[in-house]
């Protein structure tokens, strides 16, 4: 099996570090063709979350490939090659296998067991098929791995009351800000963690939540659809002081917030919390003991607290995941039997 895995996470590494790599969805297509025209890579699919940054591919030599690939990030992002080889950790085969597989799962996630991981696989495996990278190893590796995942989730108690990363930033403003619902709350973005926020702050019955986001109209409808405000981006400069609690998720390669944003007129808590990779931002806010800034990696400690029962699905989990890696061998045996 010609398969190899690159890549680091939230587990060694802080974000700042981890954005260093990180390829946003808006260059993903770039670096697709990058691929293609520079590398002897047959395959490759990226799954980039806000606490990942991996790397999967095909290659007839995985050594060579994996040179090529790491050649390729350094000209790409513009950092050192041997800073990268500091960072990443390389598997291989089964080994390449096992990891994508409980990656899917949750068992590697900063919340064990969260159900979002899957949907970002799900994406990263869309998007890899909407690059024409196909080739049929790697679908049967990720649909495979899209299935273990399932899996997990319905066989198992391992998702039972698992909290997502947006879940656990709402729990933490909630443990720091006790008179939340007094707050005028703030989502700057419109994907997936950003509605994710939207639906826990609905469902708890918030009464004031506006979404700003880069792209109005991604706004506008998250706004309708939720019956919440919306502040245009060319606004935001200029208001963004009214909102006391304040989510960024977006991947913005610059700070969307910084220091000055709320100099001068700031004379209560504000309660930051930077979703995004790259950071939203600006750290420094930190000069300021009235700007509260949480980042995905302060939430750790939250979702430490919620794991431990979960944990106990994981041996169901790792059976799961055997019974799904043996389905492949099989498939790769029968492949080599019968070639087309």
């Amino acid at each position: 099996m010609n398969i190899a895995y690159v890549g680091c996470s939230f587990q060694h590494f802080a974000v700042k570090d981890l954005e260093k790599l990180y390829i946003s969805k808006q260059d993903t297509s770039h670096f697709y063709h990058h691929i293609k025209q520079t590398t002897s890579i047959k395959s490759i699919c990226l799954l980039m979350t806000c606490n990942r940054v991996e790397f999967y591919f095909e290659s007839d030599h995985l050594t060579h490939a994996k040179k090529e690939l790491l050649t390729l990030i350094s000209t790409f992002k513009n950092i050192p090659e041997k800073t990268i080889n500091d960072m990443i950790t390389y598997k291989e085969k089964y080994t390449a296998l096992e990891h994508l597989f409980k990656v899917s799962c949750g068992i590697k996630s900063m919340v064990f067991g969260e159900n979002e991981i899957l949907s970002q696989v799900k994406s990263a495996y869309e998007l890899y098929r909407a690059q024409n990278q196909n080739t049929a190893l790697l679908n049967k590796v990720f649909q495979s791995a899209i299935a273990t995942g399932k899996r997990t989730r319905t066989e198992t108690q391992i998702s039972q009351g698992s909290y997502s990363i947006s879940s656990i930033a709402i729990e933490a403003v909630r443990e720091r800000c006790l008179d939340y619902f007094a707050h005028n709350i703030l989502i700057i973005g419109a994907g997936i963690i950003a509605e994710r926020l939207i639906k826990k702050w609905t469902a708890l019955g918030h009464p004031s939540i506006t979404i700003c986001n880069r792209t109005a109209t991604k706004a506008l409808k998250l706004a309708q659809a939720y019956q919440l405000k919306h502040l245009p981006p060319d606004e935001l400069k200029e208001k963004v002081k009214n909102y006391s609690i304040i989510f960024t998720a977006t991947s913005s390669k610059d700070f969307i917030l910084n220091e000055k944003n709320f100099t001068d007129t700031i004379s209560s808590k504000y309660f930051l919390i930077d979703l995004g990779v790259p950071r939203n931002i600006n750290p420094n806010v930190d000069h300021n003991p009235l700007l509260s800034r949480l980042t995905i990696t302060n939430l750790q400690e939250v979702a430490d607290k919620n794991i431990h029962r979960r944990k106990k699905e994981l041996e169901k989990c790792e059976t799961i995941i055997n019974e799904e890696l043996e389905k492949v061998k099989n498939w790769l045996n029968y492949k080599q039997q019968h070639p087309a």
